[in-house]
C-alpha cells in the first residue's frame, strides 16, 4: 500500500510552531507523561520509520485489520 502524501512539509511547519504555544504545550505534555516517548530523526521520512521500528518493537502494527 503506498504511502499517504501530505501538504504540509517539516521545514514549513517547525518554523510556525516556534513562533506559538503549540511547542510549549507539546513540550509540556510530553514532560508530564510517563507513556510518551520522543523518537529521533533528521527528517520526517526517518522519524517515520524509527516510529514503525518502535511499533515492531512493542508487538504494534499500523496495518489495517
Amino acid at each position: 500500500m503506498p504511502r499517504a502524501a501530505t501538504n504540509c512539509p517539516g521545514s514549513y511547519v517547525k518554523p510556525k510552531l516556534q513562533t506559538g504555544t503549540l511547542a510549549a504545550d507539546v513540550k509540556a505534555a510530553m514532560q508530564s507523561s510517563d507513556n510518551v516517548k520522543r523518537l529521533t530523526g533528521a527528517n520526517r521520512f526517518e522519524v517515520s520509520a524509527n516510529v514503525s521500528k518502535e511499533m515492531n518493537t512493542l508487538g504494534v502494527s499500523s496495518e489495517p485489520s
